[in-house]
């Protein structure tokens, strides 16, 4: 049990009032629109409850779980949804080169930017898909692959892959309109061309930031961007960064997974 004068031990209830940033992360995991006001202590104005899971064991709340009021005033205010969860097992291999996720964002001052990530296939693979951050809502992207990579210059004969609007800020995998076939040892390119309303610098990158406890490593890709997709700077080079760009394929063999 903890000791909080927002959190009502007996009822598992708990409900914030106060001004300060959210220092805790939970699931929310159902709700309870009948969860009576009286459970948090009078600092609810009225019913209705979610119902979270904690990361403290079972031995705190109801074997984990516990009710946050409608009326916290952090609930969701920090939250991250997620509405279409692929299984782990959706593709053989992951191409990518930004291993601590978005830390930082580029661009050229504008709502669009193209960036391309440069991969190596280790065998015989179907690209089957690419993964990024839409970084605000109604993003507009365009995807692309260049086969047979072998310097910017072929970036110009992308050839595109998938398009689309996506309506809310998060993390997209995207899938091909047809596989890209590669062969062992084949450098490939990844192109995205992604325009975010309100966003000046809209492409997520992974950058070294004081908050974090690892080291980026800028040695494990190549990645560039450009503001009209015809001439491209180096991201490691010239930001010291990781473009969040990934690209998703099956192993030739295996065929297209359901």
């Amino acid at each position: 049990m903890i000791s909080s004068p927002y959190y009502n031990g007996l009822k598992n209830a708990y409900c914030y009032t106060g001004t300060e940033e959210p220092n805790h992360d939970i699931v929310i995991i159902g709700w309870d629109d009948e969860r009576p006001a009286s459970d948090f202590g009078g600092k609810a104005r009225g019913k209705g409850a979610f119902i979270c899971q904690n990361s403290w064991g079972e031995d705190f709340g109801d074997n984990g779980v516990f009710y946050v009021s409608y009326y916290d005033s952090n609930i969701g205010s920090q939250a991250v949804s997620y509405s279409r969860i692929m299984s782990g097992e959706s593709f053989d291999i992951i191409h990518q080169s930004d291993l601590c996720g978005w830390t930082g964002q580029v661009g050229y001052s504008g709502e669009n930017v193209f960036a391309a990530n440069i991969f190596t296939a280790g065998v015989d693979e179907n690209i089957m898909a690419c993964g990024f951050y839409a970084l605000g809502k109604d993003t507009i992207y365009e995807a692309y692959v260049v086969e047979d990579y072998t310097g910017v210059e072929d970036l110009s004969r992308r050839k595109p892959v998938s398009s689309g609007k996506l309506d809310h800020k998060g993390f997209y995998t995207v899938t091909f309109e047809s596989p890209v076939s590669v062969s062992a040892g084949e450098r490939f390119a990844v192109i995205l061309s992604i325009t975010t309303p309100g966003i000046s610098q809209p492409m997520a990158v992974e950058y070294t930031s004081e908050r974090m406890e690892n080291e980026v490593d800028l040695s494990d890709g190549e990645g560039y961007i450009s503001v009209n997709g015809l001439d491209w700077t180096n991201v490691e080079e010239k930001s010291h960064g990781n473009l969040c760009l990934k690209a998703y394929s099956n192993i030739k063999e295996s065929g297209v997974k359901e």
